[in-house]
Parts: C-alpha cells; structure tokens; sequence
C-alpha cells in the first residue's frame, strides 16, 4: 500500500468532517424569542398612520380604542407564551417535572431497546440514571439551547449531556411542548470517534470513522413532531471496502459476495478511493483515484461500471459539492445549567 494514498485518504477524510461543521455565533439564549409587533401600527380599511390613528370613513372613538386594544393585547399575549414555554423548559431542568418519551424511543421497545428509553415518563435525574445503566455515560455536566428546530415558530428545548470529557461519549435529546404535555422528541449520541453538530436552524450533521477504510457524514433536518430525518449521507471508501455501495444499491435482491467484480475487489490490495452520495436508495458516485498498478486497476474499473450497471450514477467532484453544502448557518451555542 503506497504511502502516498494513505496520505490522500487521511487528508479526503478530514476534508469530509469539515463539512460538517460550521463556524459558531455568539448569540446567547435569554428565553424564548418571539414575534414582536409595533405600538400604534396596524392596517385597517383606510390609511395608517403612527399613535394608533386610522383614517377612515364613518371613523369612531370606539373603533380606534379596539385597535388599540388589539394591538396592545397581541405582544403582551405572545411574551406570555413565550415565558410559559420557558418556565416548562426550566421546571423540567429542576427537576421539578418529567417528559414523556415520544415514538422516537418507543418503536423499537418490542425488538430491542438499543436507547435505553422506554415509554413512560422521565425527569432529568432518571434520564441521568438510565444513561449510567445503559449508556456508560456519567453525567458530569448539563448543557441547554433553545432553538426553533423545525420552522413551526416555537422553540424547542435541546439538552447536551456530558461526563467529565466531552470527547467521551455524550447524549442530546430534544424537547418540545405538545399540547399540555412536555414530549422528549429526538435523541442522539455522539463523542469517541462520533462527532455532531446541532445548528439553530435545525439542520444536524453526524459522522465519524466506520472502520479502518470509511467514514460518513450525515445530514438531517427536523419534521413537524421534533424529530430528526435523514437528508442524505456522504460516505468515504477505501480499497475493499467500497462493497458497501453494492450492498446499499442490491438492497438484498442479489448476493453481493458472489458478483466476481466484488469478488476479485476483496481479494485485492485496492487503493481504490471512492466517495459516494447516498439519498434513500439514490446512490452517485466520485472516483477519486485508482490504483497506479495496472492490474490492480482494471480490477477497479470493472468494479465501478459494476457499481453503475446495478443502478449507481458516476458524477464528478464538482457534481457533488454542489449536492452538499458547505455553510449550514450558524451553530447552537450550548448554555450551563447551573443545579442549585
């Protein structure tokens, strides 16, 4: 294996991971941020002017202390929300309420619970519990930003759980208010060799190392109910390992392990490098570089028209980074909460 593609390898996939991140802003959370409406400006059938005074015909003292009363009511109603929504948040980082768990921990409780969460209820120190238990994560210190995830005008609550070492594992879940009741929506991990990135507004990225020979990064966006869905994933593939593209394109329709394109891959020393934009069952591909030997690289090349026989479309590089963007906007700035 030639140090010079070790090299190319190890630079793509640093490469990769800056694309999932983004610079942060120094915005700091001071409750919930809501829709704010001018004293004395509104429209009625007529021309508006400042200090509530609406010309119109046929225009009373009544009509106008209705406006005015409109107009004073309807910012005093929306910081009320918003300070509702915030004293929830706050009860529950208190200790003071639990959240219910939402279909997102729920679903897989009749096969295998792989979070830890099952339906019912939960406050802060119980999650803390379920996570040592479980998750081998101590909780050392809590985290809080509020942000609006999925564009529906409120903000939900996200909370950073961490040990002593944020590069060791960490957890975040999301939270929301639905109806009356407080709904932890979404959840993930992350440290070690995983690294996520939550923005403001509600894109998330997640990715690492799958092994010695690949690495992906995905990209998600929040839905209606809090939860996060998977945009796309871009993945990295080194020699052999790009048998991973066959199986994600055979969907089980074939047996991977006897087509002798793959075959003749896996005995090989390949220095295929391949990266590959996966959308549900959408597969492109880039070949970023094959092997100098010439018959390792025709071993290559029938490995790839494989690839594109079977459904996958090669692309190029500039392609791709038009499919992937590279600012997702500014990052959610994470809060201490300070237990007293």
């Amino acid at each position: 294996m030639k140090k010079r593609t070790l090299v190319l390898f190890c630079g793509t996939i640093m490469s990769l991971a800056l694309l999932c991140a983004c610079g942060k802003t120094k915005e700091g959370i001071n409750g919930l941020q809501g829709s704010s409406i001018e004293h004395g400006e509104t429209k009625q059938d007529g021309e508006t002017k400042q200090d509530g005074e609406t010309k119109q015909d046929g225009d009373t003292s009544a009509s106008k202390d209705k406006t005015q009363d409109t107009i004073s009511s309807a910012p005093q109603e929306s910081k009320e929300k918003e300070q509702d929504a915030w004293g929830i948040y706050q009860s529950f980082l208190k200790g003071e309420i639990s959240a219910t768990a939402g279909d997102f921990f729920t679903k897989d409780d009749a096969e295998n619970n792989f979070d830890g969460i099952s339906a019912g209820t939960y406050s802060l120190a119980q999650l803390k519990e379920v996570f040592k238990e479980n998750k081998y994560l101590d909780v050392a210190t809590v985290k809080y930003g509020l942000a609006d995830l999925n564009g529906d005008g409120k903000e939900e609550l996200a909370l950073f759980l961490t040990g002593k070492e944020e590069s060791d594992l960490n957890w975040t879940g999301i939270f929301a208010i639905q109806g009356d009741a407080l709904v932890m929506t979404y959840g993930y991990d992350a440290g070690y060799r995983t690294f996520a990135e939550l923005y403001k507004n509600g894109k998330l990225t997640i990715g690492g190392p799958n092994g010695a020979s690949s690495h992906s990064c995905s990209y998600y966006t929040f839905d209606q109910e809090g939860e996060a869905k998977e945009d796309f994933t871009v993945w990295e593939y080194y020699g052999g390992a790009a048998d991973s593209i066959l199986y994600a394109i055979a969907d089980g329709k074939i047996d991977v392990m006897t087509i002798p394109e793959n075959e003749a891959m896996r005995a090989s020393e390949s220095q295929l490098l391949i990266r590959e934009y996966r959308k549900g069952k959408e597969s492109k591909i880039v070949v970023s570089e094959y092997s100098t030997d010439s018959a390792l690289k025709e071993i290559e090349e029938k490995f790839v028209h494989k690839l594109v026989e079977l459904g996958a479309k090669e692309i190029t590089q500039e392609d791709l980074d038009q499919l992937v963007p590279k600012d997702l906007g500014p990052v959610l700035e994470w809060q201490v909460w300070q237990e007293k």
